[in-house]
């Protein structure tokens, strides 16, 4: 081979590398924007963030594994072999990565079963959040204290799933503690006085309740519970406590006081050093 067959073949090649290159760029590049389209077409229709989310990011990876296999084919490569050993390989790395492909199946049944929504606080892995995004593989939560939780959408799919605020309303509830022997008419009857005069307090599907619970060594408790709308739960549950205290002791009702007994024994060292 003669330098002229050489420098003919690096031209070729470097003009095929040229277009390759090319390819990559506006390849990737129609990728982010068919994302984005994706997403703006889907917001105008109003349809679940979370199917938007999984959707935009779904069209972008197929659209860059095609770009990919098109800049190979212009190098030269045969596409047909291309794709026998990217087959093969991906069955090797399929099995590697099993966790990975679960999660892809899990975010499928999540989209697909809607157990929760972007927007909606949930309950899941211990962990308690608002979803943010629903992605191919993972969900995003934000908790109250503003950190972001990652969790793989087979560890969501495999669990079970608490939805805080689907439902528009939620009962509350709180136990009080008393002593024996207070005036248990006048604390229910406080109780329920708190409760009826809230106005976000619903008398249906069940009116506000107190009742006593059961009965401790040196204690009665008592349970209440009341029925409010979802979004307000935390603030009726808060202002209820925060009156119960305050009426409570204006009534000159007590709440048990924490007792420790200390035994002093006769001890001869103790008595001896003190004479000295």
């Amino acid at each position: 081979m003669n330098f002229d067959e050489i420098f003919k073949m690096l031209v070729k090649f470097g003009g095929n590398l040229l277009v390759a290159s090319i390819v990559l760029f506006v390849g990737f590049w129609l990728a982010k924007f068919a994302s984005k389209a994706i997403k703006r077409i889907m917001e105008r229709r109003e349809a679940d963030a979370g199917l938007i989310s999984f959707l935009s990011s779904g069209a972008s990876l197929a659209i860059k594994i095609l770009v990919i296999i098109t800049a190979v084919n212009q190098l030269g490569i045969q596409t047909t072999s291309f794709i026998a050993v990217l087959g093969a390989a991906g069955l090797a790395v399929g099995m590697a990565l099993q966790g990975t492909l679960s999660n892809l199946a899990g975010g499928v049944l999540i989209l697909s079963l809607k157990p929760f929504r972007v927007g909606e606080e949930i309950q899941v892995q211990g962990v308690t959040g608002v979803v943010r995004q629903i992605l191919i593989f993972n969900t995003i939560l934000t908790t109250g204290d503003n950190r972001e939780i990652i969790i793989p959408n087979s560890k969501i799919s495999n669990e079970n799933i608490i939805n805080l605020t689907r439902l528009k309303t939620r009962r509350i509830e709180t136990r009080v503690k008393l002593n024996f022997g207070e005036n248990v008419d006048k604390f229910t009857d406080i109780a329920l006085k708190i409760m009826n005069e809230d106005p976000r307090v619903h008398q249906t599907p069940e009116k506000p309740s107190v009742i006593v619970e059961s009965l401790t060594e040196g204690a009665l408790i008592f349970r209440l519970r009341a029925w409010c709308d979802t979004s307000v739960n935390s603030s009726v549950l808060a202002d209820l406590h925060k009156r119960l205290y305050e009426e409570i002791n204006r009534a000159g009702i007590y709440f048990p006081q924490t007792a420790i007994d200390v035994n002093l024994k006769n001890n001869p060292n103790l008595s001896e050093n003190a004479s000295n």
